[in-house]
């Protein structure tokens, strides 16, 4: 889980944030989140904390005195990421008028899907309603939204994450779909 953190949330940023500099007036970044990330509102408190730390290595420090507040490592690491979305997006308008925004993806038809699976806790994908078009999306597929969101077309969209899952996340928070107790929001949301 820690060094799921430290590529998935602090790595990202990092590598960002580096970046930023370079990037053109009026530019774009666009960033891939996760589905993982669609409870992100139910541990904001703590990921504003988590995104207050201005560096790697605080990040690092602050989840090895904080185990538990991993979790699963992988979706705080995406929640986390949403989160400091919104937070710069502002800052980078304003001063540059850069946007800043992040697709998420359910599993995506690529090769680490099929080598995760067989690694995922016995039922998981059996209990997520997926793929709700019949199939995975491929990695151009995915690639696609995120072009589209980061390009010109889009030029008034800055902060945001847009669901690239095929209903998911929006069936979950509307009914539609049920999900697995494993999938369901923590109980403090």
């Amino acid at each position: 889980p820690l060094g799921c953190m430290l590529v998935n949330y602090a790595g990202t940023r990092r590598f960002a944030e580096a970046l930023i500099p370079q990037i053109r007036e009026g530019g774009s970044i666009g960033l891939i989140a996760s589905v993982a990330a669609r409870y992100w509102q139910s541990h904001l408190e703590e990921s504003l904390q988590v995104v207050a730390i201005p560096d790697f290595a605080g990040i690092k420090a602050f989840y090895e005195a904080n185990p538990a507040a991993l979790r699963d490592g992988y979706s705080p690491s995406k929640e986390l990421l949403f989160v400091w979305i919104q937070q710069v997006a502002p800052r980078l308008a304003q001063e540059r008028r850069i946007r800043i925004n992040c697709t998420a993806p359910c599993p995506v038809d690529t090769a680490f899907m099929e080598a995760t699976i067989p690694r995922m806790p016995k039922g998981f994908m059996a209990s997520y309603p997926f793929p709700l078009m019949g199939r995975m999306p491929t990695a151009e597929e995915q690639a696609w939204s995120l072009i589209l969101l980061s390009s010109p077309l889009n030029s008034t969209v800055t902060g945001t994450m847009l669901y690239t899952d095929q209903g998911y996340a929006g069936g979950l928070v509307t009914g539609a779909l049920l999900p697995a107790s494993s999938n369901a929001p923590p109980s403090n949301s």
